[in-house]
């Protein structure tokens, strides 16, 4: 019987020795970091089991958000209904936004179309998927054949069929 009350005496006394533990420290601290890294990426975007859009990069970077950054650059080819890769996009840098749904392309921007031979250049340029287009308000230049156009800010079909500069400078060809 000693051995008992001296065993709940003794149990009694390590326990209400014991400090209380702060609720802080135990909070588990959020994470803000990339969810997923992925190396050699290729993403495709196909309408009617045709591949419309290819993006290739080194690495891509997932995070929690949606969002993902291409840090080593990215090439997005793009083609057109009959499968001919119409045109071609090149970049430094790249990001998806989720929420607004657009990549951006950063840092030596440029995109090509194939089949008409023209070419534009720039620091930063945005692509929606869904509908098809680009716009930049920085700096441009954007060579034909025959021209070389340059301006600040443009909206774009993503081929660059069909174009905007909103302040254009330059030289055009006029035939006579």
């Amino acid at each position: 019987m000693k051995y008992i009350l001296c065993w709940c005496f003794l149990s009694v006394l390590f326990l209400s020795s014991c400090a209380e533990v702060d609720s802080s420290a135990l909070q588990k601290e959020k994470y803000e970091g990339p969810q997923v890294q992925a190396i050699d990426v290729e993403i495709i975007y196909s309408d009617s089991a045709k591949v419309r859009v290819r993006l290739k990069a080194p690495l891509r970077i997932m995070w929690q958000t949606g969002n993902q950054d291409f840090p080593k650059g990215m090439t997005i080819n793009f083609f057109n209904k009959k499968g001919e890769n119409e045109a071609r996009l090149t970049a430094q840098k790249g990001r998806y936004d989720k929420e607004k749904k657009r990549y951006t392309a950063m840092g030596d921007v440029v995109l090509v179309n194939l089949l008409r031979n023209e070419v534009l250049k720039t620091e930063l340029l945005h692509w929606t998927p869904e509908t098809r287009d680009i716009f930049t308000d920085k700096f441009v230049t954007i060579t034909t054949p025959r021209d070389i156009i340059k301006g600040t800010g443009l909206k774009a079909k993503q081929d660059l069929t069909s174009y905007r500069i909103d302040y254009p400078t330059g030289i055009v060809a006029v035939d006579k």
